[in-house]
């Protein structure tokens, strides 16, 4: 298997209740297995790997994400930003294929 050529990062820290953080309080598991049932739909899971990561170093008005190779930062996403997010990671495949 090679490395894929573009990374979604998903913040999914979790902290104790009452404490902020993107994992539990922004249910990040759940807006990645969406964004990742968009992906395979789209036939784009070859070449990305959207994951859950550790702490972003950001915590409130999550949940955050980070693309790369773009470095380009996402927050305060939600369910009905799935489809744009899809988008960009689709424009970030294609922009590596023709630099």
């Amino acid at each position: 298997m090679s490395a894929p050529e573009v990374l979604f990062f998903v913040c999914g820290r979790e902290r104790p209740p009452g404490k902020e953080a993107c994992g539990s309080t922004h249910q990040s598991n759940i807006l990645l297995k969406e964004l990742r049932d968009v992906l395979k739909l789209r036939g784009l899971r070859i070449g990305v790997r959207a994951t859950l990561s550790g702490c972003l170093g950001l915590c409130k008005n999550g949940p955050h994400a980070l693309l790369t190779p773009s470095m380009e930062w996402f927050s305060g996403f939600s369910r009905k930003d799935i489809p744009a997010l899809a988008d960009r990671i689709e424009k970030e495949i294609h922009d590596k294929h023709t630099t």
